[in-house]
């Protein structure tokens, strides 16, 4: 195999590797997706135990008045 084929066939598996690199990795997130996602998941994480306590407070409630 001559220098100039062995360089040809390097770049060529050389691009064919980092183009798999870069569709593999496409689909990760980054880190402005999971600081996204931890927000989201803080907001309704809130919203489940603001809705809860109304909850509990309006049963609380509803037996002291019947008493």
């Amino acid at each position: 195999m001559g220098k100039e084929t062995a360089e040809n066939l390097t770049a060529y598996i050389e691009e064919k590797i980092e183009k798999d690199i870069q569709q593999q990795t496409r689909h990760l997130a980054t880190k402005e997706d999971l600081e996204r996602g931890f927000k989201e998941q803080g907001r309704w994480q809130l919203s489940i135990f603001i809705t809860l306590t109304i909850m509990i407070l309006g049963l609380y409630a509803t037996i002291l008045l019947r008493s």
